[in-house]
């Protein structure tokens, strides 16, 4: 009866992993598109949307509605020297550094914009963005 109780317990402790398991894979913590692994965040008229969880070397995409009347954004150099960057959609008309800042401007207010990037190593990916007063601080883990 020893041995079928310590059998029980085995079975039981699986279980409960397998369960973890199922619930880190549908809130989005494995790197997939689950519950909880889109971010979006405004600041007034501005929104941006995001991956919360990502793979190095795996595609993401941060999208960027820009407030009406203004076309051009800021971002923080720290985030682009962690990223590769696919593309960018519209192509910006001007990249200009700025005092350890990137701006990014655009012929049209209001622009929609989508960044298409890729993580290149593991780890807190910080950005912030800036687009006249308006500010949005967001980030992703990226894994590896």
């Amino acid at each position: 009866m020893a041995f079928q109780r310590r059998s029980w317990a085995f079975q039981r402790v699986g279980l409960l992993g397998l369960l973890v398991f199922v619930a880190c894979g549908a809130a989005g913590l494995l790197g997939g598109h689950g519950i909880w692994a889109g971010w979006k965040q405004a600041d007034g008229p501005m929104t941006a949307k995001w991956d919360r969880v990502v793979r190095v070397n795996a595609p993401a995409d941060l999208v960027i509605e820009l407030p009406p009347g203004e076309s051009s954004f800021l971002v923080a150099r720290p985030f682009f020297e962690a990223i590769r960057i696919e593309a960018i959609r519209p192509a910006p008309t001007g990249m200009h550094a700025e005092a350890g800042r990137i701006r990014f401007s655009f012929d049209a207010a209001g622009a929609y914009v989508e960044l298409a990037y890729r993580p290149r190593t593991p780890g807190r990916l910080a950005f912030d963005l800036e687009s006249g007063p308006h500010r949005i601080h967001g980030g992703s883990i990226s894994l590896p």
